[in-house]
């Protein structure tokens, strides 16, 4: 395959956004968020993990930014972005924090049903993006259940998914010989950063995003579409 045959199919793949999409986007949002609301009865979740993290976002709004909320005098351990947010937020709106925990669930946790439906959208199309999204809610009854959880592991799919997303947007770059070096090691840095993100926010998701761009980059050299030498 030429390289002009594959900047063409990096184009085709995904096409123009249009009005429908934005409708689509919106109900599969929408109908994360009645879901997350029902399955938490109200939108208040707080599983076992967000005590941890309820406790450090109390402790980095007492200016322990770097303590154990759990052993006195131990240092941090765990990843610090959501405790972080949660904190922020608490801050900026004067509430507690477990209630921001809690509450996360209802405003951050229908984002991970959007990203996939938008990182399908962009590698395939609207309409399979669209019969996609409900397989993350009913492909296992953890999901189904735990899609409402404010916890690190679930909400940390958030970045994942955009990292993914960003690398789609990287990879055309490389394919595409309009595309300059600034402006392909300006998309690398960007999904870099996004991945980075991912494990501030949780180890175990960025190692599963930073394995599947190794994978996909390792096919691209395979197939020889990309030197990477």
């Amino acid at each position: 395959m030429s390289t002009l045959s594959i900047k063409r199919t990096v184009q085709r793949s995904g096409g123009t956004w249009r009005w429908t999409d934005s409708v689509c986007l919106l109900a599969v949002w929408l109908a994360a968020f009645l879901w997350v609301g029902w399955v938490t009865r109200g939108g208040h979740s707080l599983p076992y993990d967000a005590f941890r993290d309820a406790a450090w976002s109390q402790n980095m709004l007492n200016g322990n930014v770097w303590a154990d909320p759990s052993i006195h005098g131990a240092t941090w351990w765990y990843a610090p972005a959501g405790p972080g947010l949660m904190a922020a937020v608490a801050a900026l709106g004067g509430y507690e924090t477990p209630d921001v925990h809690a509450r996360s669930a209802l405003w951050l946790n229908p984002l991970i049903v959007t990203a996939l439906f938008l990182l399908i959208r962009r590698t395939a199309d609207t309409w399979t993006a669209l019969a996609s999204a409900p397989l993350l809610m009913f492909g296992s009854l953890w999901w189904m259940t735990h899609l409402g959880a404010a916890m690190p592991s679930v909400q940390g799919t958030i970045p994942a998914l955009l990292t993914l997303l960003a690398w789609t947007w990287c990879v055309e770059g490389l394919l595409s010989p309009r595309c300059g070096s600034r402006q392909t090691a300006l998309r690398g840095g960007i999904t870099g950063s996004v991945l980075a993100l991912t494990a501030w926010w949780h180890p175990v998701c960025s190692v599963v995003a930073a394995g599947a761009l190794g994978l996909h980059a390792l096919g691209l050299g395979i197939t020889r579409r990309v030197s990477w030498i």
